[in-house]
């Protein structure tokens, strides 16, 4: 018996070395491994509201000038274009109803105006379901604000899609061209006619953004610091683009899906029809009349187009920053295993911040920017 006690000390004797000896080597610098956190969400730091369209005579009209764009229902007659029609119906009309919108007549512009909040609220998670992987986050962000220059990147990228007139996705697409002015407070900031560099969209070392550079500089600044402050109510920044579609133009809002309901109530104004197929964004005006919008969720899509740090990224190609990579036009997800922010949170949580590239410390506190709720753990 006194033998087998002797045993039994000299274990424990051991066991308590060996935890003595592994907390000295976390003090002096090894991160002790956490568990990955199974529920881990960040409310949205970049607040946008929906953009507002406008109808205006020219790109220099004021105010006052402007009416809302509208929105109208238009009854179609098409033909079947899908592969799984079948052959006999292939040559059978459809009737169905989308909503459309377009400039007033004799109006060539189109205005957006709304506006950016900017409430740093990537630095604590809405929820944790590990405390201890709250330290690793803390050092992630530490890293990035301090020797990645992070913040000041991202500020950048972030100014690039506003100044270039990316909110107005298909508009800005088919604009002649376009403006975009920024205000914070009493100072305003324009952007005329700024083009995207193609081969290097994020870089201010390149010809196309010479003649805007300290513009940009001072609009990366605006959001940079935005992002490092931590208290207060933040940084509410009026936007404006104006876009030069000519006259007569099709207008592009937002869509979105139509209810059952939209679609029976669709069917009772159009009988004989398959109901309303194509549904805009909008808002209902105190005349009663529908105002089309670029709502908050695309406007939101758009500023957060900045990724060009997923695996086999194509320079002149970035896409928005999501868990997995995805991207809807490609209908492909770049980050389905490598790279995906459930890999790099299970990643940092095996292994601590030393384990993660710069890319990889700047797409993910990207993610955390944009808000949403994210996990490594099994559910």
């Amino acid at each position: 018996m006194e033998g087998a006690a002797g045993r039994w000390q000299l274990r424990l004797h051991r066991a308590s070395l060996t935890l003595q000896a592994s907390r000295c080597t976390s003090q002096r610098g090894t991160t002790m491994p956490t568990a990955s956190p199974s529920i881990l969400s960040f409310a949205r730091t970049l607040e946008p509201s929906h953009m507002l369209m406008f109808s205006a005579p020219t790109m220099a009209s004021t105010v006052s000038e402007m009416v809302p764009v509208t929105i109208r229902e238009e009854p179609l007659r098409g033909l079947n274009a899908t592969s799984k029609t079948p052959l006999e119906k292939r040559d059978q009309a459809i009737l169905q109803v989308v909503e459309s919108s377009e400039l007033a007549p004799g109006h060539e512009a189109l205005v957006l105006r709304g506006r950016l909040l900017i409430k740093n609220r990537y630095a604590t998670p809405q929820t944790c379901s590990e405390s201890g992987f709250l330290r690793l986050h803390a050092e992630v962000l530490e890293q990035v604000k301090g020797a990645d220059a992070g913040i000041a990147e991202l500020g950048t990228r972030y100014a690039i899609q506003i100044a270039c007139g990316m909110l107005g996705w298909r508009n800005f697409l088919t604009a002649d061209r376009h403006r975009v002015m920024v205000e914070l407070g009493s100072e305003q900031l324009d952007f005329d006619n700024l083009l995207r560099d193609e081969a290097q969209p994020f870089s201010l070392d390149t010809a196309s953004y010479e003649a805007h550079r300290r513009t940009l500089q001072t609009l990366a600044g605006w959001i940079a610091d935005a992002l490092l402050r931590e208290t207060g109510h933040g940084t509410m920044l009026r936007l404006q683009a104006r876009y030069m579609l000519g006259l007569g133009a099709r207008v592009y809002p937002s869509q979105e899906w139509p209810s059952d309901d939209q679609k029976r109530a669709s069917q009772r104004r159009w009988p004989g029809g398959e109901g309303v197929t194509r549904m805009l964004a909008k808002l209902r005006l105190p005349n009663g009349e529908l105002q089309a919008i670029v709502n908050d969720r695309k406007a939101g899509n758009t500023l957060r187009q900045i990724d060009t740090w997923y695996p086999d990224a194509r320079p002149n190609r970035p896409i928005a920053v999501e868990p997995y990579g995805a991207n809807s036009h490609e209908a492909r997800a770049w980050r389905r295993t490598t790279g995906s922010m459930k890999e790099i949170i299970e990643r940092l949580a095996r292994s601590g911040g030393q384990t993660l590239s710069r890319e990889d410390r700047l797409f993910y506190t990207a993610l955390c920017i944009r808000g949403g709720v994210f996990g490594g753990g099994e559910e």
